[in-house]
């Protein structure tokens, strides 16, 4: 259950560090233009996070942020990123300001940590498509399997399909054969249609890649249980564009 704290009431703010048009860099949709709304904070501690704290983040509302969108919608974008951060920390939030968005005519892509089932549940029925990260213990952060399960759960039995949600997995260094074995089940467990990336991280302080044969053989195995596995890194930070 999400903490109180992050419960907004209609036409509150939320705290968001940027709202800017780029390429997705990341997953099933890379190399789209998208116009992405950046929020802050996360609920979890990624060794390779730079996340945003909202003390340091503007606090808009719904009207604000639709506005700097329709600014955007003039670059053709594909579709409206709603990243972070996690931004189901606030989904009352956008569940106030997604409607107004796709009134413009605009697809949402929501990118998630997949850790808050029971707020996707509140939202689920409005974004097009859902990027969702599965964390692996070893990325800093204890063992959500259970969370993961159930928020892939609440995907599956929505009208979403596979290729419109697909699920990524950041490999480092530290990342464990077993852990990625566990959570390559935990897809194939809900539906072995699921896309999956494998997403090798881009190297930040002390965090290091998965040597090549290792992200090859991770590959091998996940393809015993799922159709579609594809390894994309980061292409944004390949060219240099946030």
């Amino acid at each position: 259950m999400t903490d109180s704290r992050w419960q907004l009431q209609p036409n509150s703010k939320a705290p968001i560090t940027e709202i800017f048009a780029s390429i997705q860099g990341e997953g099933l949709f890379v190399g789209e233009r998208q116009a992405f709304i950046r929020f802050a904070d996360c609920n979890l501690k990624c060794a390779y996070c730079d996340t945003t704290s909202s003390k340091q983040a503007g606090k808009l509302t719904s009207s604000q942020v639709l506005s700097k969108i329709e600014v955007l919608k003039k670059t053709k974008i594909h579709s409206v990123s709603i990243t972070g951060g996690e931004p189901l920390l606030y989904a009352d939030f956008l569940k106030e300001l997604i409607p107004q968005v796709k009134k413009l005519g605009l697809r949402i892509y929501l990118e998630t940590n997949g850790t808050l089932p029971q707020e996707l549940k509140k939202i689920v029925n409005l974004v097009d498509y859902v990027a969702m990260d599965i964390k692996l213990p070893s990325s800093g952060n204890p063992a959500f399997w259970k969370e993961h399960q159930a928020f892939l759960t609440v995907l599956n039995k929505s009208r979403l399909k596979p290729g419109k949600i697909f699920v990524k997995i950041i490999l480092t260094s530290k990342s464990r054969a077993a852990e990625i074995k566990k959570a390559i089940e935990l897809i194939a467990g809900i539906s072995r249609h699921i896309p999956l990336v494998l997403q090798p991280v881009t190297p930040l302080r002390q965090v290091r890649a998965m040597l090549p044969k290792n992200i090859f053989a991770f590959q091998n195995l996940a393809l015993e249980h799922l159709s579609t596995v594809k390894v994309i890194p980061q292409t944004h930070k390949l060219i240099g564009v946030r």
